[in-house]
């Protein structure tokens, strides 16, 4: 991903998967406190239902990037990932590289900052 930042959390997801959109409303708070200090989102949708996928996004207020190919499991950024099933989240420092894996809430919290700290 071309997106700079000092942390980037790439999260696949699906708009018929009620963890997902949860982890939606939890990443939205993390966005609105941390972006200023230089975090970055990029949501990856495995909808093929490009009004489920559209709808999903404004009910749960994403405002960061957001993408879908409307493919589901069958797109190439899933098999290059390895996803089975979603959601699924990525953690990655400045660099692009993955530092964390399926961290949530106060887990995914703590290494964040850490992350926005250094450098």
């Amino acid at each position: 991903y071309n997106t700079k930042a000092k942390a980037k959390i790439v999260y696949f997801w699906g708009s018929w998967d009620q963890a997902s959109r949860n982890l939606n409303v939890e990443l939205l708070r993390l966005y609105q406190q941390y972006h200023p200090q230089g975090l970055e989102i990029v949501g990856v949708s495995l909808d093929t239902d490009a009004q489920a996928w559209s709808r999903a996004i404004g009910e749960d207020g994403v405002t960061w990037q957001s993408c879908c190919d409307l493919k589901g499991e069958a797109s190439e950024v899933v098999a290059q990932y390895c996803i089975r099933s979603v959601p699924v989240l990525f953690l990655l420092d400045a660099d692009n590289n993955i530092v964390a894996k399926n961290l949530y809430g106060s887990d995914l919290r703590k290494r964040l900052v850490d992350i926005l700290k250094e450098k």
